[in-house]
């Protein structure tokens, strides 16, 4: 299998790895989040004495400080995390373009750095997204701890023990989106630094999304189109970036042939369900309007992948929105 040449087994192999890798950002997340908490162990012990003796004053520094240290705790774990995935992923696109004597170059340690350095997503830098994740914690934590101090400075009987921040748990819910966005960014910035080292191996780029009703708007749109190496355009007309949005599961795979192998799309699973599951999918208003109506999938979103409104489909498409019968405002 390392060194297939048939394109539609290549492109199995990459089916099946998109499969599995959605278990890889299930473990990323498990490993960010496990050094999260160990680390919020102390910023929690922190709250719970200052609400044990509320006759010492509130004092935010101690607490920004120690919220700091919990997020360079995780963001040093998902560093680690990250750079075994990136080796990993340059190793799989070695082995499954060529391999051992087939001409095909492997990625050095040097530039596997680089590529994973160099990465953005969601507009930002890893740096920038742990700045803003540092400050909206600090927020949550610290109006949190600053109401539960003044009312323990009332009397208020508060159980320090069984205290859980419900700020923690909306940061922990933050910094998995992080990590389930930037290990597929990790995947894909690998994969093109391989392809830039390797030019005119790769004749596509396809977009190959999950088949369940969990699958966002763009990505249900662009699963099963593609690109040349290096446009900006998709042949459904998307130009936004990938991930095209926070939790990304979708992957980008090399096509070795300019004729695109065999695979189920979104839209035909979606045809294959029956009509009770595809307005479950859908809502019952865009699903009218894509079966009466005759709307693609890629018609519900812009070309930069922004899921439009109701009100908006039924300006761009006032035939279609007639042939599906009142569309909710939405």
């Amino acid at each position: 299998m390392a060194s297939a040449s048939d394109s539609q087994e290549i492109f199995d192999a990459e089916i099946k790895r998109s499969a599995d890798f959605l278990a890889v950002s299930n473990d990323g997340v498990a490993t960010v989040l496990g050094a999260l908490d160990s680390a919020d162990d102390e910023l929690s012990g922190a709250v719970g004495s200052l609400l044990s003796n509320p006759r010492q004053p509130f004092r935010p520094t101690r607490l920004e400080a120690l919220n700091r240290s919990s997020v360079a705790a995780a963001f040093k774990a998902l560093d680690k995390f990250a750079h075994d995935v990136a080796i990993e992923e340059a190793e799989f696109q070695f082995d499954l373009l060529g391999g051992e004597g087939g001409g095909v170059k492997r990625l050095t340690r040097a530039e596997i750095r680089a590529a994973v350095a160099g990465i953005k997503f969601a507009g930002k830098t890893l740096t920038q997204h742990r700045a803003t994740l540092v400050e909206y914690r600090a927020s949550l934590i610290l109006d949190e701890a600053e109401s539960l101090y003044r009312l323990a400075r009332e009397g208020a009987k508060i159980n320090v023990k069984r205290l859980r921040l419900k700020g923690l748990e909306r940061g922990r819910d933050a910094a998995a989106a992080i990590v389930r966005t930037y290990i597929p960014a990790v995947r894909e910035a690998i994969r093109k630094a391989f392809l830039r080292k390797n030019p005119g191996l790769v004749k596509l780029e396809y977009w190959s999304a999950i088949l369940d009703a969990h699958t966002t708007e763009v990505c249900r749109s662009n699963d099963g189109h593609t690109r040349k190496p290096g446009a900006i355009q998709w042949s459904n007309g998307y130009t936004g970036p990938y991930p095209a949005h926070y939790g990304e599961r979708s992957r980008i795979l090399s096509l070795t042939s300019a004729k695109v192998p065999k695979r189920q799309t979104f839209e035909a699973w979606l045809k294959s369900l029956s009509a009770a599951d595809q307005e479950s999918v859908l809502g019952p208003s865009r699903y009218r309007l894509w079966k009466r109506g005759k709307l693609d999938l890629r018609d519900f979103v812009t070309s930069k992948g922004r899921k439009l409104t109701l009100s908006e489909l039924a300006r761009r498409h006032p035939g279609a929105a007639r042939k599906a019968g009142a569309v909710a405002r939405g």
